[in-house]
């Protein structure tokens, strides 16, 4: 596991997809946890309004947004196989960032909350299509250890810090308006954090496309690399059928002359 584990975390496209994706998440749950706040509090809307518009925003934009995505992409783009479903990922995101980046500016409740459908909308577009380009990058038999991978990150780097990491920028750039019951804190400072990061995400995927060859090519020899140091007594031809998914099922034990129990140990690797 260890060894498979690291060939994936030196595959440049991979981790800065993985990246992309968690941005995409940080930036979702971050609005989740704070939007309504700061709907009520900094941009002073009717807190029912507030309540029942954004429920019904994160409610309805990630499901079409999913929905549409996978319609085009299968329809127009042949699958996340194909290879301009990358391409097509990476022109939604910059979509996404330029209707989260005028969001802080935005002093109506109801154009903000506009603006925030949007991007949630290509977040729902754009998020199951990347799981599937995310383990293109990768070989075969990587593939199972990189969607748990990448699930892990998504979760320790993107959704599990946001709302903590919005709230302190928020009370380190306080901003406090009225007096007694009535004084506030209306800094825009967590939102501008929140949402100006998606850059760093879409940074990220444009390096990801430029390097997307060499991270396949480099993904395979990695894993021939480790099964021949593992099992020194298979061919280059057949190390090489294993990495690409050529050899599978039980020709793979023989092979490589070890019982299946240890197979699927290796197949961890």
């Amino acid at each position: 596991m260890s060894l498979m584990v690291w060939n994936l975390l030196k595959n440049p496209s991979y981790m800065l997809s993985v990246l992309a994706i968690t941005n995409v998440m940080f930036v979702l749950v971050a609005l989740q946890f704070w939007a309504v706040q700061y709907g009520i509090v900094v941009l002073n809307a009717d807190p029912e309004y507030v309540k029942l518009t954004f429920s019904a925003t994160i409610i309805t934009a990630p499901c079409l947004g999913a929905i549409c995505g996978g319609l085009i992409t299968s329809r127009f783009e042949g699958g996340y196989n194909n290879k301009n479903a990358l391409f097509l990922c990476f022109i939604v995101y910059l979509l996404f960032c330029a209707f989260c980046i005028p969001c802080p500016f935005i002093n109506n409740y109801t154009l903000f909350l506009s603006l925030i459908w949007v991007a949630v909308f290509m977040q729902g577009f754009i998020e199951p299509i990347m799981m599937g380009i995310i383990l293109n990058f990768c070989s075969p038999v990587e593939r199972p250890t990189a969607s748990s991978l990448s699930i892990l990150l998504e979760m320790l780097i993107g959704m599990m810090p946001a709302s903590y990491v919005y709230g302190l920028v928020y009370e380190a750039t306080a901003v406090y308006e009225g007096e007694g019951d009535d004084r506030r804190n209306v800094s825009r400072g967590g939102m501008c954090v929140t949402l100006f990061s998606c850059g760093v995400g879409a940074v990220a995927l444009l390096i990801a496309l430029l390097l997307k060859r060499r991270s396949v090519q480099g993904s395979v020899d990695g894993v021939v690399k480790n099964l021949k140091k593992t099992n020194p007594q298979i061919t280059e031809e057949q190390a090489h059928q294993i990495a690409g998914g050529q050899l599978a099922g039980p020709d793979v034990p023989k092979i490589l002359d070890v019982s299946n129990d240890h197979m699927r140990r290796i197949s961890q690797i």
